[in-house]
C-alpha cells in the first residue's frame, strides 16, 4: 500500500481521487475469500465425485440411478459455483491491481507537480511581505 504523497499542495491536486488503505484492505479481504470459497468447493466436487466413483458405481437398481444422477446434478451445481468464484476472484485481484496502479500515477502527478512548484516560483522577501516572482526555466 502506498503512502500519501507529500507536498504542500498534494491534497489539493489528488486528494479526491486518492484510494484509502481500507479500500485496498476491503478489495484484498475479497479476493481471499473469494479464493477460499472456491478452493472449498472445488473440494466438494471432488468428493461428490468419489462418491459416484466409489460406493455408488457398483450399486445396481432404480434408487442407486437416482442417487447417481442427484449427485451428477449436484457436482455440475457445485462446480459451477467454484468457477464463479473463480472469476469474482480474479475480478477482486484486477480492480486491486487497477486501485494500486491508480495510487501510483496520482504520486507521479502529485510528484510532478510539487517539482514544478519549486521550478517555477521562487520566494523573494520584499518589505516585509513575500511576493512570488515567476523564474525562468
Amino acid at each position: 500500500m502506498t503512502e500519501f504523497p507529500p507536498g504542500r499542495w498534494s491534497y489539493l491536486i489528488i486528494g479526491d481521487q486518492w484510494p484509502t488503505d481500507q479500500d485496498l484492505t476491503a478489495l484484498n479481504i475479497g479476493r481471499n475469500n473469494r479464493e477460499a470459497l472456491e478452493s472449498s468447493f472445488t473440494h466438494f466436487v471432488t468428493l461428490l465425485r468419489a462418491a459416484q466413483t466409489g460406493p455408488l458405481s457398483n450399486q445396481r437398481g432404480l434408487t442407486a440411478e437416482d442417487l447417481r444422477n442427484a449427485f451428477r446434478h449436484g457436482e455440475k451445481a457445485v462446480q459451477r459455483v467454484a468457477e464463479k468464484n473463480t472469476i469474482k476472484a480474479s475480478a477482486y485481484r484486477m480492480a486491486y491491481d487497477s486501485v494500486l496502479s491508480l495510487q501510483h500515477d496520482l504520486t507521479t502527478i502529485a510528484t510532478e507537480a510539487r517539482a514544478s512548484q519549486v521550478c517555477a516560483f521562487r520566494a523573494v522577501r520584499c518589505g516585509g511581505g513575500v511576493h512570488l516572482r515567476r523564474v525562468r526555466q
